[in-house]
């Protein structure tokens, strides 16, 4: 498989009884810093990429808005909100470090948001 900016992995099976106990969220923007729509493809990839290494992805589909300040000029972002439920392994951490290098390159961002949670499956 090629892809100009992405990670190659082959599939992952889960382990009968592992529940996940860690949550990922990522927000990637809508649209590029000018405005234009990003192509579905980048969306795409990204999915392929999460669901090959944790075996499912959601992405939520309610636009989430950011707003910062840079320099005393307030800046303001929409974005899609992702989650990923994974095991707390230094495996998974490693691809998620790896993963937001590639995504800041792909989506053309200085940063992308990402935030582990602890969860419990009930």
């Amino acid at each position: 498989m090629s892809r100009r900016f992405g990670i190659a992995r082959q599939p992952r099976k889960r382990s009968p009884g592992a529940s996940p106990d860690i949550q990922y969220e990522i927000l990637l923007p809508r649209t590029f810093n000018d405005g234009t729509t990003l192509p579905a493809g980048l969306f795409l990839d990204t999915k392929d990429e999460l669901v090959r290494q944790f075996g499912g992805a959601t992405f939520h589909e309610e636009a989430v808005t950011g707003y910062w300040l840079s320099e005393n000029v307030e800046y303001r972002d929409v974005m899609v909100r992702v989650t990923v439920a994974a095991r707390a392994t230094p495996e998974n951490e490693a691809f998620i470090r790896q993963l937001k290098e590639v995504l800041k390159q792909r989506f053309d961002q200085k940063e992308i948001w990402i935030v582990e949670y602890r969860i419990r499956i009930i």
